[in-house]
């Protein structure tokens, strides 16, 4: 393996991720969403949106930015709407274009809020419970090793004479 998934295998540095529901999603892109969703939107909620910047999300994706606009807006779009239909979010997402400040016709961004359905919510909290289950599970094995480390040191140290008494 390559040496950071193996620290993070070992540092169980990993969130969980429902693979067969982004294997459901039709698009590349969506499924590339709901992976990084389930990775950052942890705190999942009706009242806390999960919200990105077009160029900026598109410019970490393997698809990356295209020379149009309009092309972009249509592959999110064509995502969110996957992620509707694989009942990730709720179809009503806030959009936001933003204009470019010297020709207002010119379209140079876009901001979207999206909500998660209830589906979706119950997955993040199933995989924060884990991910605390995991910490609390590794702080008590390096307590173990710290104390048996302890023990060990003892051992190692100028052993008291113990008296023996006989007949």
């Amino acid at each position: 393996f390559h040496p950071l998934v193996t620290q993070g295998i070992r540092r169980q540095q990993f969130r969980l991720y429902d693979y067969s529901v982004s294997m459901g999603l039709k698009s590349h892109l969506a499924r590339y969403m709901f992976k990084r969703m389930s990775h950052y939107w942890a705190q999942a909620a009706l009242n806390a949106p999960y919200e990105f910047k077009l160029v900026t999300f598109l410019s970490s994706t393997p698809r990356g930015v295209s020379g149009k606009m309009k092309d972009d807006l249509r592959a999110v779009r064509n995502a969110l709407k996957a992620l509707v239909e694989g009942d990730v979010i709720l179809p009503e997402w806030e959009e936001t274009l933003i204009k470019d400040p010297n020709d207002k016709r010119v379209t140079i961004n876009a901001e979207f809020a999206l909500l998660p359905t209830e589906t979706f919510v119950k997955h993040m909290m199933k995989a924060n419970k884990r991910h605390k289950d995991i910490t609390a599970h590794l702080e008590l094995a390096g307590v173990r090793r710290t104390l048996l480390a302890g023990s060990v040191t003892s051992d190692e140290r100028e052993p008291e004479t113990d008296t023996v008494f006989t007949d």
